[in-house]
């Protein structure tokens, strides 16, 4: 039995090879199908070249291995067959093989030797982790073989890789070989790094725009998203937005995640405002993991700027995302659901998806315990809630401190701690929390288990009051108009009184 599998093997690999005539005339067939789109047809043609030792051949075959071309993806077996080819001194295989070794599971192709194809599909190892030393034995290997790819990649890894690995000088003479050899991202790279190298005898912003142009007119994403901040801040370019919008969009609809969101934000600040198209935008780069488009998108709701349907379309973005386990969005969902935000409000689900995500973000402690607090959507537990306010002001949310401080003054869900809540709420002051300010001028104003401090509380109130917090402007105006904390000024206490009246404030 095992004679005859054996001979059925060698069988079958001479069948391969009489069946297109030779190894060559394997690798022209292959090349044939390929082009007429047969790819299972074209891979086996390949395989039976690769069989016979053609290095172009097992380089085919470790790329058809790689992105499911005419066979079922396997990294294991590229990466086999892309040694392989390696090994002969097959260019490209060395480069592909190179940047496959620099991934990990999770990880998207690393900045800079990416080959635009998804990063799902091109660059999954399984469970692999990064093996920098390879690439870089591999990328240098190309790179002295005259490869540009090669050199742009092993550019990166001594500019980008581990801190032990790393040569800058070395990494910039590899770019400038890369952008000669016409690669975009060595263009890319090399106008990087001249950014970065600080020579005052010389100015080389316009070679660094004009080689960044020269990546994005070549397809490069992060060069056209790039040009897009040149043009929007006026940076080696005449500032404006419109160019910086079609950069932008060029490089979103190209899979460039912050592009997108920077899309998203020039559609709420002037260039064509329109919040529907700034959602839509920032809904793209959210689904691409972007974590401030998550941002961006609970401000647009909670703010109410859109349609109906935008926010309808906004809010099931979330649930979607929620659902399938990311805590930023069951947070926003949840914001959504208190709120009443894009559809009508549950306070109970709402409480739900705080709970899930408050034991990875802050944000969702905080809320946790407000409604725990407020008893919204479940028994008020103010011990607990304000537990859950604490976890978030010990992280450094000012408004988690703001409340926690209120907690402590009021003496709800624990004791009475004046003294304790002043220092928290100098934190959240210091951080530009308005509200805090605002409590610590009442705090030094007096009637509080603390010395009266009438300087400090009109410093307090002056620092908030200039930031249009009209009960604020309402306290300065009295302390000015008395001389509470010094001198009367009574012009001064006019204009803030005015200026609180005008947002609906004023004496009695």
């Amino acid at each position: 039995m095992d004679r005859f599998r054996r001979m059925s093997a060698a069988a079958r690999l001479l069948c391969d090879l009489v069946a297109v005539g030779n190894a060559e005339g394997a690798l022209g067939r292959a090349s044939r199908l390929a082009a007429a789109g047969r790819k299972v047809q074209a891979f086996r043609a390949y395989a039976a070249a690769a069989r016979a030792g053609l290095a172009e051949a097992q380089y085919q075959v470790g790329r058809r291995y790689l992105d499911g071309g005419g066979v079922p993806p396997s990294p294991a077996e590229s990466e086999r067959w892309l040694v392989r080819a390696a090994g002969q001194g097959h260019l490209a295989a060395q480069v592909l093989l190179a940047k496959l070794l620099l991934q990990d599971r999770d990880g998207p192709p690393a900045a800079g030797v990416g080959s635009g194809r998804p990063a799902s599909k091109l660059f999954d190892r399984g469970a692999a982790a990064p093996d920098f030393n390879a690439a870089a034995r591999w990328a240098r290997r190309a790179a002295e073989g005259g490869s540009a790819e090669g050199q742009a990649v092993l550019a990166h890894i001594l500019s980008a890789g581990p801190e032990s690995m790393r040569d800058p000088d070395k990494a910039h003479f590899w770019y400038r070989a890369s952008a000669k050899g016409g690669c975009p991202q060595g263009m890319l790279g090399f106008a990087l790094s001249l950014a970065r190298r600080s020579d005052p005898q010389a100015d080389h912003r316009q070679q660094v725009v004009e080689l960044i142009r020269r990546a994005a007119d070549a397809g490069v994403p992060e060069a056209m998203f790039l040009l897009g901040t040149f043009a929007q801040h006026g940076v080696g370019l005449a500032p404006d937005k419109a160019v910086a919008a079609g950069h932008y969009r060029r490089a979103a609809d190209a899979g460039h995640m912050a592009a997108a969101r920077a899309l998203g934000q020039l559609h709420l600040t002037g260039v064509d405002r329109d919040p529907e198209k700034a959602a839509s935008w920032f809904r793209l780069a959210a689904s691409g993991g972007d974590r401030h488009a998550q941002a961006d998108l609970a401000n647009l709701l909670l703010a109410k700027d859109g349609t109906h349907e935008s926010l309808a379309a906004t809010r099931r973005w979330f649930e979607d995302a929620a659902a399938a386990g990311d805590p930023v969005s069951q947070f926003n969902y949840g914001l959504c659901l208190a709120e009443g935000v894009g559809g009508p409000p549950d306070e109970a689900a709402a409480v739900g998806w705080f709970r899930r995500a408050a034991d990875r973000l802050v944000n969702a402690q905080y809320w946790y315990g407000r409604m725990l607090c407020d008893g919204r959507g479940v028994a008020a537990d103010p011990v607990d809630g304000r537990s859950w306010i604490t976890r978030a002001a010990e992280a450094g949310m000012a408004e988690a401190e703001v409340a926690l401080a209120a907690l402590m003054v009021n003496g709800t869900g624990g004791s009475r701690d004046h003294a304790g809540a002043k220092p928290i709420l100098e934190r959240a002051a210091a951080r530009g929390h308005v509200e805090a300010m605002f409590a610590l001028g009442a705090l030094n104003n007096g009637g509080y288990d603390l010395p009266v401090d009438r300087r400090a509380a009109q410093r307090w109130f002056l620092a908030a009051a200039e930031q249009d917090h009209a009960p604020a402007q309402l306290m300065l105006g009295r302390y000015l108009a008395r001389g509470l904390a010094g001198e009367a000024n009574a012009a001064e206490s006019r204009r803030w009184l005015e200026r609180a009246a005008a947002q609906g404030l004023s004496e009695v």
